[in-house]
């Protein structure tokens, strides 16, 4: 793999944010390394994609590939993993702006690993670095009574991702967060995003991410930077927010992958409750009721899971699997 320049996608799932959109689009246009294509799958109502077609249609700077689609995450990324032929696929959500050096960044690492696809080595992923997430503690009462849970981009038993952040160097992982990840392209064409919920799907990020964990390398990158804005359209409620959180959870937690345990996201949610359920009692607290609102739904729902996220698939890919011709 070494000594290529590599080919490389970027993906951009949207619905009903123009707005965000053009400052996103804004920065891929001043990249130090720029994509091949800039797959932009819009979900939006007609009047939004009007204006995501205006303004796709004005950037003649950037290759622009514009597709419509029905609202579900997982499936318009993995329309555009199906459209694409290159050896690297960034996804970015669209109300993140990206340093001029940050597709540079991805790469590097990605051309700098010689490792097969097969080798457990290989490096099949790499993250960016959001340069306004808090940064979490990594000492105290937490980290002694559960030392993972502190770990940046650890995934615990009990179905939680550790977001990574604060990071200084090239920093292994287990997941990389969704406005920022970037895979091989043969590596998420075989895993591809689990498409059987509809709409917004609430940790499809962390599920895809960790399948691909369990047959090579995660990275995040510290020096592809980037700004995520955190729009204010699209977003859930916190109780829809929390009980979605949990319900996925349990979901991943079923599918058996790597560490998960059945035992640690009844223990982890159960605590969880009783945390914000004390929170909740305080005055003027209507956060932390929607908060233990969502949990306690989340795990009642849990009690019988409506299915299982996939497993890891067989590795390495076949060509069929990453939509290559077979060799002749």
């Amino acid at each position: 793999m070494t000594g290529r320049r590599l080919t490389h996608d970027v993906v951009i799932c949207t619905r009903n944010r123009p707005d965000d959109l053009r400052d996103c689009l804004a920065s891929l246009a001043v990249q130090t390394r720029r994509a091949d294509a800039v797959r932009i799958v819009d979900a939006s109502d007609p009047d939004e994609a009007a204006a995501v077609r205006a303004l796709a249609d004005r950037h003649a700077d950037l290759p622009v590939v514009l597709t419509a689609a029905a609202p579900s995450t997982s499936a318009q990324r993995n329309l555009a993993v199906a459209a694409s032929t290159a050896d690297v696929i960034h996804f970015i959500d669209d109300d993140t702006v990206l340093e001029p050096g940050y597709l540079a960044a991805i790469l590097d690492p990605f051309e700098a690993d010689d490792h097969d696809l097969s080798d457990p080595a290989a490096l099949l992923g790499v993250g960016g670095q959001p340069t306004n997430l808090p940064v979490p503690p990594t000492g105290g009462l937490r980290a002694r009574l559960a030392p993972r849970s502190v770990v940046p981009g650890a995934v615990l038993a009990s179905g939680r991702g550790v977001i990574a952040s604060g990071l200084t160097e090239l920093t292994e992982v287990d997941w990389l967060s969704g406005c920022a990840m970037s895979f091989r392209r043969a590596a998420i064409a075989a895993e591809r995003f689990d498409e059987s919920q509809d709409g917004y799907v609430l940790g499809e990020d962390l599920d895809a991410g960790y399948r691909i964990r369990q047959h090579g390398r995660l990275v995040v990158a510290p020096s592809a930077r980037l700004e995520h804005r955190e729009s204010a359209r699209n977003r859930w409620a916190r109780r829809r927010w929390a009980e979605a959180d949990v319900v996925n959870r349990r979901r991943r937690v079923a599918s058996g992958t790597g560490r998960y345990s059945a035992r640690a996201f009844w223990t982890d949610g159960l605590a969880q409750l009783a945390h914000w359920s004390v929170r909740a009692a305080r005055p003027g607290a209507s956060d932390a009721r929607a908060m233990a609102s969502g949990i306690a739904a989340g795990l009642w729902a849990a009690r019988q899971p409506d299915g299982a996220s996939p497993a890891p698939g067989p590795w390495p890919p076949s060509a069929a699997q990453v939509g290559e011709p077979p060799a002749s």
